[in-house]
């Protein structure tokens, strides 16, 4: 599986090799000057997103399950009776 990188690192990957490339230095600054414009709006959709959620990138809420009001509980047949079955999948 391939590792995950936010948007922000790509475009700043970007920069770099513009930087490490040889050409001309008038279209290489028009690029760098995009891309800059990019990571900036990037980077604060993303402080906006984490402020949001409460939380990075790839993190999960301690209390996840609870905070989307399922509680775990054992799945029970139609006529009532607990035959001593396996937990639902969802619960812990």
């Amino acid at each position: 599986m391939a590792t995950r990188v936010s948007p922000t690192e790509c475009i700043r990957a970007d920069i770099d090799d513009l930087f490490a490339s040889e050409g001309d230095l008038g279209e290489a600054l028009e690029k760098v000057a995009r891309l800059g414009a990019r990571l900036l709006l990037q980077a604060a959709l993303e402080a906006e997103v984490t402020e949001f959620l409460g939380r990075n990138r790839y993190e999960r809420r301690a209390l996840a399950r609870e905070a989307r009001g399922r509680i775990p509980q054992r799945l029970r047949p139609a006529d009532g009776e607990d035959h001593g079955g396996a937990d639902h999948p969802g619960a812990p």
